[in-house]
């Protein structure tokens, strides 16, 4: 545990008033924190991030006419979110109709030319090269009458893109854009998601990457108060076999199931496997007490006083919980924490 002072300084500020205080504890009533070589892990935040979500960007550069939805709202399958005046888009699928149109005219005339030419041929009216060139410009028309009538859905697909609707059933996590916004291709318009499955996503050094062991479990840890009954730990888990560019990380990924009081966006904290090994210290689980969010120990100073400390726990046995940081080998604490009184402040009213 060498080295948690200086990483995590905030573990050892005193909590409350009676942070030191004249303690008689005598040394049965103490433990002392002894140091064994335990499993590596490695911490680091992460994200709950919804498993169906989708960021709806606009098709057809317009105008917004109508805002049907706001953050937080229900909406179901198929349900129109806004509404946008694209009068590009119309006049450009009018447009791919018409010479769509005249392709199918033009394709109509060359197959008439075409069967003329054949039945020349057949008379000996007409030579063979010349009913090649006649085959060659069908052909050629055909591949034009295609690719305007390809031009002419896609331009009809998109002028149909001035209502945006819901792909699935599930909530509104955003609205980027306001009623009279303007809009062009490709803009971010409203984020959506299904409840459901969701999955933890967290990056790490890519030094770290290599020495995660994926098949063994994976511990989490969330926000107290939210995510009620979700997995604290996941027997499985994946390491993305990439590394980013920029930020030299490497992406890991838990699957979870759908969880109740969790929504995307949700910190957690992950406990990752390593193949090194560290110092392992633990604690009586009587020794614990709770301030507020803070875990805390009372720890015996030289002099005989009892300081209390905040202190990071890990996983916890029958009998005492493993403690990340706050602690150094070596050092005692109160074996009964609840049980202990502190002494009251001089001069304190009896």
């Amino acid at each position: 545990m060498h080295g948690f002072a200086r990483r995590l300084p905030a573990l050892f500020l005193a909590l409350g008033s009676g942070a030191a205080t004249a303690a008689t504890a005598n040394p049965a009533a103490t433990y002392q924190v002894g140091a064994a070589t335990g499993t590596g892990r490695f911490e680091t935040p992460g994200q709950l991030v919804a498993v169906g979500q989708a960021e709806l960007a606009a098709q057809a550069g317009g105008r917004i006419t109508e805002m049907l939805v706001r953050s937080g709202d229900a909406v179901r399958r198929g349900q129109v979110l806004l509404r946008i005046d694209a009068p590009a888009a119309r006049a450009g699928a009018q447009a791919s109709a018409a010479q769509s149109g005249a392709a199918d005219a033009q394709l109509l005339s060359a197959r008439a030319d075409f069967e003329r030419a054949t039945r020349l041929h057949e008379k000996h009216y007409l030579s063979d090269a010349a009913l090649q060139r006649a085959q060659a410009q069908l052909r050629a028309v055909e591949a034009q009458a295609t690719a305007a009538a390809a031009q002419a859905r896609a331009a009809r697909e998109v002028a149909g893109w001035e209502e945006l609707r819901a792909p699935y059933d599930g909530w509104v996590t955003a609205v980027r854009v306001a009623a009279g916004d303007l809009t062009q291709p490709g803009q971010p318009l409203v984020a959506v998601y299904a409840p459901g499955p969701m999955r933890a996503m967290a990056d790490v050094p890519e030094d770290i990457a290599r020495d995660l062991l994926p098949d063994r479990p994976v511990r989490l840890a969330y926000p107290t108060g939210s995510c009620a009954g979700a997995p604290v730990e996941m027997p499985s888990w994946t390491l993305v076999p990439a590394v980013d560019a920029r930020s030299r990380s490497v992406g890991v990924r838990v699957e979870l199931p759908a969880l109740r009081d969790c929504v995307p966006g949700v910190l957690v904290r992950l406990s990752l496997p390593t193949r090194a090994s560290r110092p392992s210290l633990s604690v009586p689980r009587s020794a614990l007490v709770r301030r507020g969010e803070f875990d805390a120990v009372y720890v015996m100073s030289d002099d005989g006083r009892a300081q209390l400390r905040q202190v990071r726990l890990g996983e916890a046995h029958a009998d005492a919980v493993e403690v990340l940081a706050g602690l150094e080998p070596g050092e005692r604490v109160l074996r009964e924490a609840v049980r202990y009184q502190a002494p009251a402040s001089p001069g304190a009213a009896p």
